[in-house]
C-alpha cells in the first residue's frame, strides 16, 4: 500500500506525504488549526494512493478537548458513510495538542 492521510478540522485540511510500499507508515506530519467551536472534532482519513483513484483505508475521529496539554492516543480505524461505525483493520497513533491560547503552542 501507499498510504497518506487527510487531516480535517475547523473547515481546513492538511494532507500528509504518501508513504510508499508500506502497511506500517510513520507520517510524522501535522497541522495547526485555529478552532472557534470547541465542540468540534479532528477527522483523519487514511487513503491508499493509486494511479487512477485513491482507495479509502479508514477514518479516525477525535473530539476536541481543550486541556492545555499534548495527549497521545491510539485509535482504531473505522469506516465512513453507511459503514461509519464499523471497525476496519488497523490503528492510528496520534498526538493532539489543544490549547486555549495560541501563544501556548
Amino acid at each position: 500500500a501507499d498510504p497518506y492521510c487527510i487531516i480535517k478540522c475547523a473547515g481546513r485540511k492538511v494532507t500528509t506525504p504518501v508513504q510508499n510500499d508500506t502497511l506500517n507508515p510513520k507520517f510524522n506530519a501535522g497541522g495547526l488549526f485555529y478552532v472557534r467551536n470547541i465542540n468540534g472534532e479532528v477527522v483523519i482519513d487514511v487513503y491508499d494512493s493509486n494511479v487512477f483513484w485513491d482507495s479509502f483505508m479508514g477514518r479516525a475521529v477525535i473530539p476536541i478537548e481543550v486541556n492545555n496539554s499534548t495527549v497521545q492516543q491510539s485509535l482504531k480505524l473505522k469506516g465512513k458513510g453507511r459503514n461509519s461505525g464499523e471497525e476496519i483493520s488497523g490503528t492510528l497513533t496520534v498526538k493532539i495538542s489543544c490549547f486555549a491560547e495560541l501563544k501556548s503552542v
